[in-house]
């Protein structure tokens, strides 16, 4: 992982879609030529997508996920 708290962000955008009923996937790119073809942003780190919609590539704490989610 490019950042050390990736692993808490996915844990709680998945909690927070679990939480809401929200049916989610966790995709991990794993290289750079997938990162270039598949990433939704080009910062390729994180990202959250609903609806084929970008919510953020930006680590988020549960209560602005749960704004997000909300909307």
């Amino acid at each position: 992982d490019q950042c050390p708290y990736l692993d808490d962000a996915t844990k709680n955008a998945v909690a927070e879609a679990e939480a809401r009923g929200i049916s989610h996937r966790v995709v991990e790119l794993t290289s750079s030529i997938e990162v270039r073809r598949r990433a939704p942003t080009p910062y390729g780190v994180f990202a959250i997508v609903r609806d084929g919609e970008l919510l953020t590539y930006h680590y988020q704490t549960s209560k602005p996920m749960a704004r997000l989610l909300t909307k």
